[in-house]
């Protein structure tokens, strides 16, 4: 799969992947700090104009789980399980589209 083919969702996922894989290692400053960069990506693609209070609803999330990454110590069981939910969301999403007709 190549860039110019992977849909938007596709690039949550893998952002979603990535952030819940670097939260399964052993809770040192750079994973936490990755999982933090990937989350703040995640919340600054939000469209607030198309997404309306889900992304609001997202928005919000994604900052609870700065908040509880970024306290001591850092709660990363916590912030990988949302970001699994999250994650099963999309790729429920994800194939319904592909399952849906042209």
């Amino acid at each position: 799969m190549t860039l110019h083919t992977t849909s938007a969702r596709q690039m949550v996922l893998g952002l979603l992947d990535r952030a819940v894989a670097v939260l399964d290692a052993p809770a040192e400053t750079h994973s936490i700090f990755t999982a933090v960069s990937i989350i703040e990506v995640l919340r600054d693609s939000l469209d607030h104009v198309h997404g309306g209070d889900l992304a609001g609803n997202l928005h919000e999330l994604y900052g609870y789980m700065l908040e509880r990454l970024t306290q001591q110590p850092p709660l990363t069981g916590e912030v990988r399980g949302l970001l699994e939910t999250i994650r099963e969301a999309w790729a429920a999403m994800e194939s319904e589209v592909l399952a849906t007709p042209l």
